[in-house]
């Protein structure tokens, strides 16, 4: 199977809810929720104090109740997750208040009118498997050697490609602690690069 997936990375949201905060959706102060996924695109984080937080494709009737959040993997070396308040939500990052437009990376918080709490991570899947037609013939960019119809390569999240046989064939994609195309670090096993500290407690 050739590797199709088109996004190795996605951006969770670990949900808190402050510890002077009501309990709302069966959720007690100061624990942890599920964490949201924010797929591709556009979307509306609507927090009610009857629902708590959603992630909605559609914009809700009253943008005033919305944050919009879109998830940017162009950066270099690091991924931005834009969040836009059009209406009154007042939001915070990292405790301070924020600008109607706030970029926000892996490891920070924000937080929608001094209630609810997100904590975003960055979720890594390694795309790992035969090049596609399209990286046939192409060199690797660390051993130079054309990419071959039977070889293992993995691909990073910009999209570059580098060989990843097994022990004895070309190991190029160890030989790198990063890409040298966009300066992202290599991620070989799936999972989070940093988790919420509350997690770990």
């Amino acid at each position: 199977m050739m590797i199709t997936e088109t996004s190795s990375q996605e951006f969770h949201l670990f949900v808190e809810r402050p510890a002077d905060g009501a309990a709302v959706a069966g959720l007690a102060p100061g624990e942890l929720a599920n964490k949201l996924v924010v797929p591709a695109g556009v979307w509306c984080l609507q927090v009610t104090a009857e629902q708590g937080p959603q992630l909605l494709r559609l914009p809700p009737e009253t943008m005033a109740s919305a944050v919009l959040l879109e998830a940017s993997f162009a950066h270099r070396p690091q991924p931005r997750l834009l969040a836009l308040t059009p209406g009154v939500q007042i939001l915070r990052v990292n405790g301070q208040p924020a600008p109607r437009l706030a970029v926000l990376t892996e490891r920070d918080t924000f937080q929608v009118n001094d209630d609810w709490i997100f904590h975003v991570a960055i979720f890594n899947r390694p795309r790992i498997g035969p090049p596609g037609p399209e990286l046939i013939g192409r060199p690797c960019p660390v051993c130079l050697v054309p990419f071959a119809a039977g070889a293992k390569v993995q691909l990073c999240h910009c999209g570059a490609a580098f060989h990843c046989e097994e022990p004895g064939g070309l190991e190029c994609i160890q030989m790198n602690a990063e890409c040298q195309a966009c300066g992202r670090p290599f991620v070989l096993t799936a999972g989070y690069t940093a988790l919420p500290e509350l997690i770990h407690a």
